[in-house]
C-alpha cells in the first residue's frame, strides 16, 4: 500500500482518514454536476457500461501497481475497482469527495492533482475518466503527468468522442473538446507515452447525440429543464428498448473482451503507458 505522507507534499491527513490539500485550485466543472450524477449513477445504463468496459481493458493491461482515479467525481469508478480486487485512491477536489465518501470508497484525496503535489516518478498508474476535457491545456497536463508516473506506469483514460458533436451540453458541462481515438492518441504520444489500446464505446449513441444535443444547439433551442431531460436519458424505462440496449451494450463489451477495437461510438477509452 502507497504512504501518501511519502510521495506528497501538499495534502494533510483528516481525522475521517481523508487527505485534503491545503491549497485549493479553481476547476472547470460546475459543482452542481457531481450531485446530478451521484443521484443516476448507481441505475445509468452509461456508467454502468463505462465502467464494465474500463474493468475489462484492465484485465487486458493490468495496474502495476496502486492506482489513482483523479478527477474521479462521486466515486462510482473507483468503488468498482476495489470491487474488482484493484488498489484505487480517489482523488477528487469538489464536491465528489463527500459523496464518495459517503459511497464507501476506502482511500479519497479531496485535492486538485497540482495541489497534492506529487513528487515525480512516485504514481503506478492513473484514471482519466471523463476528465482531461475539463482541462484547457490537455497536452500540457498529459506531460506534467508523465513526469509523476513511474517508468512503465499506465494510464486509462476516457473521453467524449467526435467534435463535430459539440454541442450547448458540452459548454454547460465545462468541456473544452471532444476527441477521437487518433486525436487522443496523437495528444498521449506528443506527451511522451507510449498508446497500448484505443476503442470506441456505445457505437450507437452518436445519432442521438447529433439529432437531440448537436442540432437543437446548432438552431440555439435551450430545454428548459436540463436535469430532467438527463435523468430521462441515462434511465431506460422501457422494457423493450432495456433489452435492446442489453443487447446492443453487451456485444461491445464482449468486443472489448476479446481485445477488438469498436470502430464507431460516443465515447473513446485508451490505455498508454510511459516509457521505460
Amino acid at each position: 500500500m502507497i504512504d501518501l505522507a511519502e510521495i506528497t507534499h501538499g495534502l494533510d491527513r483528516q481525522e475521517d482518514g481523508t487527505w485534503r490539500a491545503r491549497n485549493c485550485s479553481e476547476i472547470s466543472y460546475p459543482e452542481e454536476a457531481n450531485k446530478r450524477c451521484y443521484q443516476l449513477e448507481d441505475e445509468s445504463f452509461w456508467f454502468q457500461h463505462r465502467n464494465a468496459c474500463i474493468i475489462e481493458v484492465m484485465k487486458q493491461f493490468a495496474p502495476g501497481g496502486t492506482l489513482f482515479d483523479i478527477g474521479g467525481g462521486n466515486g462510482f469508478v473507483a468503488k468498482a475497482l476495489e470491487r474488482e480486487g484493484i488498489e484505487t485512491i480517489l482523488l477528487e477536489p469538489g464536491q465528489g469527495a463527500d459523496f464518495a465518501r459517503e459511497r464507501g470508497v476506502s482511500q479519497i484525496i479531496q485535492s486538485t492533482l497540482a495541489d497534492a503535489e506529487f513528487n515525480p516518478g512516485s504514481i503506478p498508474a492513473a484514471g482519466f475518466f471523463d476528465m482531461i476535457e475539463h482541462i484547457e491545456d490537455d497536452r500540457k497536463f498529459l506531460q506534467e503527468m508523465y513526469g509523476l508516473m513511474q517508468p512503465e506506469g499506465r494510464v486509462y483514460i476516457t473521453v467524449p468522442a467526435y467534435q463535430s458533436l459539440w454541442s450547448l451540453d458540452d459548454e454547460v458541462s465545462g468541456h473544452f473538446r471532444r476527441y477521437t481515438a487518433r486525436s487522443l492518441g496523437q495528444v498521449l504520444e506528443e506527451s511522451g507515452f507510449k498508446v497500448l489500446y484505443t476503442t470506441y464505446l456505445f457505437r450507437f449513441l452518436p445519432l442521438p447525440v447529433f439529432l437531440f444535443r448537436k442540432i437543437p444547439s446548432a438552431l440555439g433551442i435551450r430545454g428548459s429543464n436540463r436535469n430532467e431531460k438527463v435523468k430521462d436519458e441515462h434511465k431506460v424505462q422501457s422494457a423493450f428498448l432495456r433489452n435492446t440496449l442489453d443487447g446492443v451494450l453487451g456485444h461491445e463489451l464482449r468486443t472489448i473482451r476479446r481485445g477488438a477495437r469498436v470502430g464507431f461510438g460516443g465515447s473513446v477509452l485508451a490505455v498508454a503507458e510511459r516509457n521505460a
